[in-house]
């Protein structure tokens, strides 16, 4: 009888062992998936970062053209007008001068 119960144990043992197999299967399968849908997701991100980069290095290459073509500008303009004299300012008026509106006449004034 202390046989039979043995090659029973022996038995359900092997069984409860090929189902935990299985398992132990079934649960590395299910994480090799998750670590390569990881790994796709890492990998992505890094993809739109290296975008975001290359789009924020172009907008401040853009941005720093404008510097330099202001400084340059700002330049020229101080070796015109040398500091502490002041540039001109230029109106145009195409309305009445002095009261005399039935003239319509055109004014043109620089002021220094």
């Amino acid at each position: 009888m202390e046989s039979r119960f043995d090659g029973l144990l022996a038995e359900k043992i092997v069984e409860i062992r090929i189902e935990h197999q299985k398992g132990i299967e079934l649960l590395l399968n299910e994480q090799r998936v998750c670590f390569k849908q990881l790994a796709l997701e890492i990998s992505e991100a890094g993809v739109i970062a290296d975008r975001a980069k290359r789009s924020m290095q172009l907008r401040l290459e853009e941005l720093a053209g404008r510097v330099d073509e202001m400084s340059t500008e700002q330049r020229e303009v101080n070796t015109v007008w040398p500091r502490g004299c002041r540039q001109p300012r230029i109106a145009l008026s195409l309305g009445p001068v002095n009261g005399l509106s039935n003239l319509g006449t055109c004014v043109f004034a620089l002021q220094l």
